[in-house]
């Protein structure tokens, strides 16, 4: 007999904040210089919380992580596949009331994950898993030499660097002090991530504002090679983003000219 599958997408839907135990983060450091991890930045009390916009492709979601539920919808921009996501339950006064703080009651962090783990075990039988050559497993570091870029595939794209102030939680006045530091330093880890993340956002921001079915279906493909890309450089640290900081005379404000490089390696390019 067949089962129903449930599917994230069929069980919640999208853009409904979440929560997830926060071990489905990964807790790798940074880097050598930075010993915090995505882990450690989006959860609190072992949770963290979600926003899920869009299904990518089979099984792979894409989403916004915070650690706290109101800071989701803006959160890292990241890849979530459907076993990192049978654990879900959507976020509302009857999961929130377990982290009041009564006379009576201290916040009970424990309860919600114990509640999480009950619907992974209930949701996971019932879920068709992606096959393994599927892309939803991170893909591996390799050594700079290797790494070779499709020209043909570089995406190129224009950011409003409001937008890249936004990603890096900076003000204006911490921009102003310092710019130069931040246009020398576009090949640091953080800079990378940052424009990434700012293009997918853009890229999102541009499908969501209604485009004719064929651009739309363009803009999509767009921003899942982008996230992949995005992930990619997590786990290898390696430079793919080239940004140019220019003067955008017809809208009266800078920008930033992208052009994001695809490895021709672990299945980026379809």
């Amino acid at each position: 007999m067949t089962t129903t599958q449930r599917t994230f997408a069929h069980r919640i839907g999208y853009c409904i904040p979440c929560v997830v135990p926060a071990d489905v983060l990964s807790a790798d450091p940074v880097d050598k210089e930075d010993a915090s991890s995505l882990r450690a930045d989006a959860s609190h009390d072992g949770l963290s919380y979600i926003q899920v916009t869009c299904m990518l492709e089979d099984g792979v979601y894409l989403a916004h992580v915070a650690a706290s539920p109101d800071r989701a919808a803006r959160g890292y921009t990241i890849l979530l596949s459907e076993q990192q996501l049978y654990s879900a339950l959507p976020w509302d006064h009857r999961l929130s009331r377990f982290l009041e703080t009564k006379e009576d009651q201290s916040p009970q962090p424990g309860r919600i994950l114990a509640l999480l783990r009950a619907c992974a075990a209930e949701v996971q039988p019932l879920v068709k898993l992606p096959a393994v050559s599927e892309t939803v497993t991170p893909p591996q570091a390799i050594p700079a030499a290797a790494v070779a870029f499709e020209a043909k595939h570089a995406q190129t794209l224009e950011i409003c660097a409001e937008d890249l102030q936004e990603v890096l939680g900076l003000s204006p006045t911490d921009i102003a002090k310092d710019t130069s530091s931040h246009i020398t330093q576009k090949s640091t880890y953080r800079m990378q991530q940052a424009f990434l993340r700012a293009a997918i956002d853009t890229l999102m921001m541009q499908l969501y504002q209604g485009q004719e079915r064929a651009y739309a279906l363009t803009l999509k493909a767009k921003c899942a090679l982008v996230a992949r890309v995005q992930r990619w450089h997590r786990q290898t640290r390696q430079q793919v983003v080239n940004a140019a900081l220019a003067f955008d005379g017809q809208k009266q404000r800078m920008t930033w000219q992208l052009t994001i490089g695809v490895p021709t390696v672990v299945g980026l390019i379809a």
